[in-house]
Formats: C-alpha cells, structure tokens, sequence
C-alpha cells in the first residue's frame, strides 16, 4: 500500500496578524497615555521631597511666633533660608518661592509655589503648583493645590499627590 502524505501548510492566515495588530493598537491607546500620566505624576512627588526642608521651616516658624512667614529674610521677611528662587531645585523643579500674596487663597503667607522646569512633562511644563498650610489647632497640614499662573497656568489637579506629606 502507498501512503498518501498530506500537505498541511504551517503558519498564520492574514485575517489572524490583522487581529493581534488590532489589539495591540487597542493596548497602545490605552496604556500609553496612563503610562504618560503616571510619569507626570512621579515628577511632581520630585516638588513634594524638595519642599519638605522649606515647609519645615514654616511650620517651626508658625509654631513660635503664631502667624505665617511672609518670606524669606533675603527678600525682606520672616523665614532665615536662603530665598532665591532656584536655590531649591531639582531635575523637574525649575524653582520655588514663599507666597506672601493673599490674592488666591484669601491668607498671607504658609503658601510655597513650586514651578516645573524643562525637563518635566509637556504636561507640567511650565506650571505651577502650590503647597498651603493649615493650622490644625496644634499641628501644621499641608494641602497640595493647583497654583493660578497668570503667564502658564495651574497644574492639573490630576496630577497633584493624594497627600503633600513627605513623612508618614
């Protein structure tokens, strides 16, 4: 008897590659842009590490005198460090300064504004955010708000940490 061999022929048909193509198109739309936010959000904790020896000072300063510093003593107010607007600065972190405008949040002074520099997100680029402190009856909360820029804008709140404590 001869045996017949049977040609079966190996591999994906072009209906089955179209469909993985498909799906990952679908995985890319989404994950991208999740992936794109929680970086963003990565670089403004960066602004929440290098605002803690500054909020530190306010607090020490709220808890001996009773009220808010103003500002730094280079710059003609309260706090002693070193006010210039770069010395606090990271890879993301343009620049920082102590608020004394009541203008946004109807107080003077226990506000920190923190701008994003070049090397943050498109997304945070060029915007600001601000830390607000709270007298708690006895201890200091900070809450971390999207700060009104008039030239760039505020942050997106989306972006902003649950909490601005950079200690448990």
């Amino acid at each position: 008897m001869k045996k017949e061999s049977m040609n079966v022929e190996k591999g994906f048909t072009l209906i089955e590659l179209m469909i993985v193509v498909v799906v990952i198109g679908v995985l890319s739309v989404i994950a991208i842009p999740i992936y794109a936010d929680y970086v963003t959000r990565t670089q403004v904790l960066e602004a929440v590490a290098i605002s803690a020896p500054i909020r530190k000072a306010h607090e020490e300063y709220f808890m001996e005198h009773g009220k808010w510093a103003i500002s730094t003593i280079d710059h003609g107010g309260d706090l002693s460090w070193d006010g210039n607007f770069t010395s606090y600065r990271g890879k993301y972190v343009r620049g920082m300064h102590v608020a004394a405008s009541p203008s946004v949040w109807g107080r003077r002074g226990g506000v920190i504004i923190v701008y994003f520099g070049e090397d943050s997100s498109k997304s945070i680029y060029g915007k600001a955010m601000a830390f607000v402190a709270e007298d708690n009856g006895g201890s200091i909360s900070w809450k971390c708000k999207p700060y009104p820029d008039p030239m760039q804008g505020p942050i997106d709140e989306k972006f902003l940490p649950g909490s601005c404590s950079s200690t448990p």
